[in-house]
């Protein structure tokens, strides 16, 4: 009986060893090197070759990291990352922006110029979706709100096709896009005037900033070109109208999202 009670303590004593050291294993801190240099540090959950490596921050978060942005995982001795008696994630937080598939977007800004009565600066709302090829290149569409002056029957709803890219794979890349379509002009109240749209041109430049994979603020000026007509009837029924023709020339900037 004795013999028997031995080798169930033995036999518990190795169960409880061998667990406690592929939990060691398991837990152990290793350094995710990205292939901008960014290095994360953390315990390393999943690592398949050609997965998404996730790792668990001492926060308790975990983030998913694309296996072709990885440089290299190797283990971490704790000693080099003690401060002040704690472990310490890296400082360097990794680029993980999608820079392909559906990007969606929403800005507004400021336009910058005079009306045909003020100056000032008046308004832009714009919504788009694009797909990315690549970093450098994606195609989609983008339609608004646009005021030239909104008080004088220069109110715009722009539709229009854009054409945009990223400069870098980095948590700061400058960005461009050009925009060419049709602005579609919303009628006054006054009986009077009759508004009429016309060509859309829309090159700007920016700033994207973040590089995550949810939402990355967008900074970003640029140039708004619109046709439009305005037909002002002197007096009601009568066929006597003052007709401008104007090529409206507005400098932007505004801030946005992108996801």
């Amino acid at each position: 009986l004795f013999n028997s009670i031995l080798l169930l303590v033995i036999i518990l004593v190795s169960t409880q060893v061998v667990s406690g050291q592929q939990q060691k294993v398991k837990e152990d801190t290793r350094a995710v090197y990205l292939k901008n240099g960014s290095v994360l540090i953390g315990v390393v959950e999943t690592y398949n070759y050609g997965e998404p490596v996730r790792i668990r921050m001492s926060d308790g978060g975990a983030i998913e990291i694309p296996y072709d942005q990885i440089e290299s995982v190797s283990r971490v001795k704790k000693k080099a990352l003690r401060h002040k008696g704690t472990i310490k994630d890296s400082p360097h937080k990794p680029y993980i922006f999608n820079e392909e598939g559906w990007h969606y977007s929403g800005d507004i800004g400021a336009l910058e110029g005079g009306g045909n009565f003020n100056g000032g600066l008046h308004l832009s709302i714009n919504l788009g979706a694009i797909y990315h090829f690549n970093k450098y290149l994606g195609i989609g569409l983008h339609s608004g709100f646009e005021s030239y002056d909104i008080g004088y029957n220069q109110n715009i709803i722009p539709v229009y096709l854009t054409i945009q890219g990223y400069a870098f794979s980095k948590k700061i890349s400058p960005t461009y896009s050009v925009g060419l379509g049709y602005g579609i002009a919303l009628q006054p109240e006054d009986s009077n005037t009759n508004s009429e749209g016309g060509l859309l041109f829309y090159p700007k430049i920016g700033l994207r900033l973040g590089g995550g994979d949810s939402a990355n603020i967008h900074i970003f000026s640029g140039l708004k070109i619109q046709d439009l007509r305005v037909d002002y009837e002197f007096f009601e029924g009568s066929e006597e109208f003052l007709i401008q023709e104007r090529t409206l020339k507005r400098i932007i900037i505004g801030i946005g999202v992108i996801f």
